[in-house]
Parts: structure tokens; sequence; C-alpha cells
């Protein structure tokens, strides 16, 4: 009788090579399948923002319903920064700030969708309260990412016409 463990597959492509690989070692057994970019895409359902709109629409049907609160409008403004619809997310985002001044992510995607909508001054406010947020609160990683961005908007700003 055959083990799973002994089994092993191997996705190939003829038509490019692969972009990522995912191995998994049990015991003296490997197992490697190979997916591209696009079968990932396809996978999780997010091809750059495009495919969104159903969990956009989810969650705008419960925020219609009386379902408001941070999880929620965080989440919204979230995925309609990465959609690129920036003035929606700045509306949930400072939304979601008014349910928890303390949240440090909400600060961040705040200022991340007032950079990307070219609202320079703005981010720069925002994301500086990122950081005092995320350092207050021990959140490293809000802080780096936050920091990231503020070098961005220090660089687009001489550039910026009056």
């Amino acid at each position: 009788m055959g083990s799973l463990l002994s089994w092993r597959a191997m996705l190939r492509s003829h038509h490019r090579p692969p972009d990522i690989v995912i191995r998994c070692h049990f015991g003296r057994n490997v197992f490697a399948v190979r997916f591209s970019e696009h079968d990932l895409q396809q996978v999780n359902g997010l091809d750059k923002g495009k495919d969104m709109d159903p969990l956009v629409e989810r969650l705008e049907t419960m925020l219609e319903s009386g379902n408001d609160n941070l999880l929620l409008r965080f989440s919204l403004g979230k995925a309609y920064t990465e959609m690129q619809q920036y003035d929606q997310a700045i509306a949930h985002l400072e939304q979601a700030i008014l349910f928890d001044p303390a949240h440090s992510s909400s600060w961040f995607w705040l200022g991340r969708a007032q950079y990307e909508h070219n609202k320079l001054d703005q981010a720069k406010e925002t994301l500086d309260k990122a950081v005092a947020v995320a350092t207050e609160k021990g959140d490293q990683q809000t802080v780096k990412m936050a920091q990231v961005f503020l070098r961005r908007v220090q660089k687009a700003k001489p550039s910026q016409s009056d």
C-alpha cells in the first residue's frame, strides 16, 4: 500500500519558468509544487485589486445593514486603497480612526491613501501620527512601514508644483 508521503508531484510549465516553488519536507521525501504568478492570483482571487469587488460588496452590505465598527471600516479603507479608489479609502479610514484613535494600522493606511492620492501635507501629518501611535504601542512593523512612506512623501514634495 503506497503512502501519501511517498507520492511526488511536479507541475511543469513549457511556456516560461515558474515564479514560485513550494517545497515540503516529510522525513526523506520532498514535495515540490510550482506555481506561476498568474496561478497564485487566481487562487487568491486578488489580481492587483481588480477582483476585490466581491469583498468590497460584502463589506459595504454589512455597513449598510447597520454593522459599523473599526474592523469593517479598516477593511474597507485598506481594500479601497489597494483598488486605487482613494476618496472612498480616506473616508473609511477616517471613520476607523474615530472608532479607535490608537489603531496604528488605520493611521498608516490613511497616510498611505493620502500619499497615493497626492495629498502630501496631509499624508505627512498622518504618517507622523502613525509612527507616534505605533511607537507608543510597540508596533515596530507599522513604525517601519510608516517611515518608508514618510521618506516617499519627502521625495515627492520637492517635485510637487505649487
